[in-house]
């Protein structure tokens, strides 16, 4: 398995700010606060924002950061070969490679991560893989 937009389009490593413009709207001239992310397809952003001082206490108790946390959490899944990150600097690559020095200690954060798990998210049909009639 390949996890992707394991950070939200940036919103878990602290960028909160970050939402969608929608392609039409872009056109008319409204922009992005900052970089321009991905539609919200499990409709999970502002449970991900509430949370976020809590999931920064968590990765700081394991001298971590919340992006490095997010990306462990996603490869700590026994099916996971790979995830997917996106970089605008070299420094946040090296960052971020730091999340697989976690996953040794992963039996001690993933419980704290129940605090702070985003519930009720079920993707739309579109993105369902099994039809539901």
């Amino acid at each position: 398995m390949c996890a992707a937009f394991v950070l939200e389009g940036g919103i878990l490593a602290g960028h909160l700010d970050r939402d969608r413009v929608n392609p039409s709207d872009f056109a008319r001239g409204e922009r992005p606060r900052e970089r321009n992310i991905a539609r919200d397809a499990g409709g999970i952003r502002e449970q991900i924002r509430a949370v976020q001082p809590r999931l920064q206490e968590i990765a700081a108790d394991f001298s971590a950061t919340t992006a490095q946390l997010a990306i462990a959490f996603a490869l700590a899944h026994p099916a996971a070969a790979t995830a997917l990150i996106g970089v605008t600097r070299p420094e946040d690559l090296e960052e971020d490679l730091r999340a697989v020095d976690l996953l040794s200690s992963r039996s001690a954060w993933l419980p704290l991560l129940e605090s702070v798990r985003v519930r009720g998210v079920a993707h739309p049909r579109l993105f369902d893989p099994v039809k539901h009639e």
